[in-house]
């Protein structure tokens, strides 16, 4: 039986701990700009972009904003980046 088997792994694991290992990234605003006047369409036209948000973004919550923002794009989250941006967020 698999749930009875002692396990492999000698001290209690939580995934937690192993995300605080992550360094948030260092967002640039200027790259940001640049990014996101590409994405706009030239022409007026719309594309559908959404905007995935996970632990790396944790610190750039005004920069995820203001792409959002650019783009008129929603913002998705994984559960440990709740709280980046503010949610109730047009």
């Amino acid at each position: 039986d698999v749930q009875a088997a002692p396990s492999p792994i000698e001290k209690e694991f939580c995934a937690v701990q192993a995300n605080l290992r992550i360094a948030p990234l260092h967002h640039d605003a200027e790259v940001l700009d640049a990014v996101a006047k590409h994405l706009v369409p030239p022409d007026g036209g719309c594309r559908r972009i959404v905007i995935a948000a996970g632990l790396r973004a944790v610190g750039a919550g005004a920069a995820i904003t203001r792409l959002a923002e650019i783009l008129h794009a929603p913002i998705i989250y994984r559960l440990d980046a709740k709280g980046v941006v503010d949610e109730c967020h047009p």
